[in-house]
């Protein structure tokens, strides 16, 4: 039986204003259970809770429109374990603050809207869940189990920016829309299985970790997104996929939009074509590729119907047709003079030689352009 019980009931609310304070100081208890008494409710709370012998704290049945929980800890040094449980719980915004010093076990079942939790985490699980944002204080210990189903987007991020890297044993993460793990580093990953995911997004040096170690992983998703920057990130990738340890349709180009991709099978094989790279739209991305393939020859391999319009000391137009929309493209190849990197650049159709092409990207008159090349 729990040691305290607090029934949380605010007919008057309107306003932060009219909120509760609850404060915790006595030793005596064990356990903070707040409630309300049916989902038709509407409360806005702030919990402070003085961290002495309490090992429990419940919040559940409640529908408020700013819960704010804050749970210290006086003692000196960390040696506290704390469970936390949210059930049913709707908040327009919930924010949960546990102090860095106690080590917390966060279960939560049915909470709505958006979330923020704070907490030196040793255990993580639940299910059900519309924005769910984890600032993860992992300096002392690992994480040992990390288990969540059922939700819309779920983000694991840093207390600082500066400290990205968190220790897990285990992650089993299902039937998720969003997985955004962007802002965290994972180091000394033992299991991680995530599957049923539409939108997953890793750290590149996550990937890196696991990929080094004996980790037993597997990610699925139907878009995969990690902030890869040259060719061996994409060689990784290719690898990690021949081995069926990751599993995605399309591979985001852009974070943040799902309009840029490119199918997983294209890098598995190689096989980019010309259409595919004029598609990225980042050109030191397209130049990646390019890199990754082999070589703009080898995407060139790949058009049955390529034709080199015109060449000079400048640059390659080339125009690449297509047999399925009976269709064309046009682009200019060329190489940065001081880098010595090669780009494609997409030209209209119009355009028929390298002067006019490059006349065109740099939005002056085809003389212009040959007098400021003779100039040089």
């Amino acid at each position: 039986m729990l040691d305290k019980k607090i029934l949380i009931k605010d007919e008057n609310y309107t306003s932060k204003k009219e909120s509760k304070v609850l404060e915790f100081y006595e030793e005596n208890i064990k356990d903070v259970y707040l409630t309300g008494k049916n989902y038709n409710e509407k409360v806005n709370e702030f919990l402070y809770c003085n961290f002495l012998n309490v090992k429990n704290v419940v919040v559940q049945g409640l529908e408020t429109g700013e819960l704010d929980i804050k749970i210290d800890n006086n003692l000196p040094v960390l040696s506290s374990y704390l469970k936390i449980y949210l059930n049913d719980v709707y908040s327009k915004t919930a924010q949960l603050t546990v102090d860095k010093k106690i080590y917390t076990y966060f279960s939560f079942n049915n909470i709505k809207k958006s979330f923020k939790v704070f907490s030196n985490f040793q255990v993580i699980e639940g299910e059900g869940f519309d924005n769910l944002m984890l600032f993860v204080e992992n300096k002392n210990k690992r994480i040992k189990n990390i288990n969540i189903k059922r939700g819309n987007v779920l983000s694991f991020l840093p207390v600082l920016r500066e400290k990205k890297k968190v220790s897990t044993k285990e992650v089993i993460i299902e039937n998720v829309d969003v997985v955004d793990m962007l802002g965290i580093e994972i180091i000394n990953n033992k299991k991680m299985h995530i599957s049923g995911v539409m939108k997953l997004l890793i750290n590149k040096e996550s990937l890196y970790n696991l990929f080094n170690s004996n980790s037993d992983f597997f990610m699925q998703s139907f878009y995969f997104y990690f902030n890869f920057q040259d060719v061996n990130d994409l060689n990784i990738l290719k690898n990690l996929l021949e081995k069926n340890k990751i599993d995605f349709k399309y591979l985001l180009l852009h974070e943040n939009s799902d309009k840029e991709v490119l199918e997983s099978s294209l890098i598995l094989n190689k096989n980019i074509s010309i259409y595919n790279l004029l598609g990225i739209r980042n050109v030191e991305k397209r130049v990646i590729f390019t890199k990754f393939i082999g070589g703009l020859e080898k995407a060139l391999e790949y058009e049955k119907l390529a034709v080199l319009k015109d060449k000079n000391e400048r640059g390659e137009l080339w125009m690449v047709l297509n047999e399925n929309t009976n269709d064309f493209v046009k682009f200019l190849k060329y190489k940065d003079i001081s880098t010595g990197k090669e780009y494609i650049s997409f030209i209209p159709k119009n355009i028929n030689s390298v002067y006019s092409a490059f006349a065109w990207k740099f939005k002056i008159t085809e003389e212009e352009y040959k007098n400021l090349t003779a100039e040089s």
